[in-house]
């Protein structure tokens, strides 16, 4: 669910209904300025050990693709 930021043109502070929404004591004197995002949340774990697991995956195969490369080219070079 989304977060608004609330501008009020006055000193006193924005008020919450009962429905959630934002109002100023004015009324009318609020402005929705922006929109923030929720993402404050810590990430699941599944997702954390799945994206850990594809890096550490390229990882190894770059290193065992340049450790073919380097046996082939001391193959060569040796004749």
């Amino acid at each position: 669910m989304p977060k608004y930021v609330l501008y009020c043109s006055q000193e006193a502070a924005p008020t919450v209904s009962v429905d959630g929404k934002l109002t100023c004591d004015g009324g009318t004197a609020a402005l929705q300025v922006g929109l923030l995002e929720t993402t404050l949340d810590a990430p699941e774990a599944s997702s954390v050990a799945t994206v850990w697991t594809a890096g550490f995956s390229l990882v190894l195969v770059c290193y065992f693709v340049g450790k073919g490369v380097g046996a082939l080219l001391d193959m060569i070079r040796e004749g």
